[in-house]
């Protein structure tokens, strides 16, 4: 309920005062934290990996993604265009 309240609070910040302003979040973000603290009670690993990469990761969670793909972009060069991260058989050619 907090998290939500500070959410909407910090969603009327963007609106009113603009995305540079302290405490402004995109609504977008703020709907996603929104809908992942629901689909948490359902799946609480999700809200654990959703909001730890958030406070945790330097960055965020943007910051995690854009590593991820730098990373499998560093190891493709290497290994081949087939190598990809956790997905679907490592190295295929």
């Amino acid at each position: 309920m907090i998290a939500t309240g500070l959410d909407v609070y910090g969603v009327g910040v963007f609106v009113i005062s603009g995305e540079n302003s302290p405490g402004a979040i995109h609504p977008a973000e703020g709907g996603a934290n929104i809908l992942v603290g629901g689909a948490s009670f359902y799946n609480p690993a999700l809200g654990i990996i959703y909001f730890g990469l958030d406070v945790f990761y330097p960055g965020g969670r943007e910051a995690a993604l854009n590593d991820r793909a730098n990373l499998e972009r560093q190891n493709q060069a290497i290994l081949g265009q087939g190598w990809r991260i956790g997905g679907l058989g490592g190295i295929s050619n």
